[in-house]
């Protein structure tokens, strides 16, 4: 998805850029170039540029470090009898790295609460941004909010999409749903009375379970009872625990105290 972005700047910088003599010949005065992935590409004064990776019809993506970059295939041509383009690694560089900070700057305006998210083809709209964070951006469907890495989104010409199809969310959507549902069976199994109750990294033991109801557990510490809501409380490698540290679990009994 990325490539479509720096191939039409990279065709605007090769449109743009005084061709080199050999590359500039017609094509009746020069063998047409091996595009063959893993083909070595170079520049005009003979540097190496990088390798070919794949070819998808007239678009060749060159791999350099960084990422890889997009660019028409009517863009090489032979110097010296190797495959060649007619600017430098440099001149790639610095295009591509316009490319990305113009995609990133577009994307970031378009990944706004309430945006609609589309699938991967930008037909379908799959669900509708609900909050964004560094770490990723949650995002409302019919059936609940699913968390998806930042790195996922993108832009099409119809909006905001996300690197599923239609059938790919689906799948993700159940298998977070069964993952989900697992959790709470064995946090369900694990809350009865008389059960222990761990810190959340599981270093300490806060008390042991009083009471189950369906909004709120009461824990029994040693310095009094404390009544805490249901949704605090998760499965961890220790055991039964609680969002708490010692700490604030102590500070929690004696405000309840």
């Amino acid at each position: 998805m990325q490539n479509r972005a720096t191939f039409a700047i990279l065709s605007s910088l090769f449109m743009s850029a005084a061709p080199h003599a050999a590359l500039a010949q017609s094509p009746a005065a020069v063998a047409a170039p091996d595009l063959s992935p893993g083909v070595m590409v170079y520049d005009p004064a003979g540097g190496e540029v990088g390798k070919i990776e794949s070819r998808s019809g007239d678009t060749i993506v060159i791999g350099l470090d960084g990422g890889p970059i997009a660019l028409p295939a009517s863009s090489f041509g032979l110097v010296d009898k190797r495959v060649a383009i007619g600017v430098t690694r440099a001149d790639l560089v610095a295009a591509r790295d316009k490319a990305a900070a113009a995609r990133s700057e577009k994307l970031e305006a378009a990944l706004v609460q309430g945006a609609e998210v589309r699938g991967a083809n930008g037909q379908v709209a799959l669900a509708k941004v609900k909050t964004i964070a560094s770490d990723g951006v949650v995002i409302s469907t019919a059936s609940g909010d699913v968390k998806i890495a930042r790195s996922a989104f993108f832009l099409t010409p119809g909006g905001l999409a996300v690197n599923y199809s239609p059938e790919q969310f689906a799948a993700l959507l159940a298998k977070i749903d069964k993952t989900s549902a697992d959790r709470e069976a064995a946090l369900a199994a694990a809350l009865k009375p008389g059960a222990e109750v761990h810190s959340l990294k599981g270093l300490a033991i806060l008390g042991t379970v009083v009471s189950v109801g369906s909004e709120a557990v009461v824990v029994k510490a040693s310095s009094g009872e404390v009544s805490v809501p249901r949704s605090a409380f998760t499965i961890t490698p220790a055991g039964l625990s609680a969002a708490y540290t010692a700490e604030q679990f102590a500070a929690a009994v004696g405000s309840a105290s």
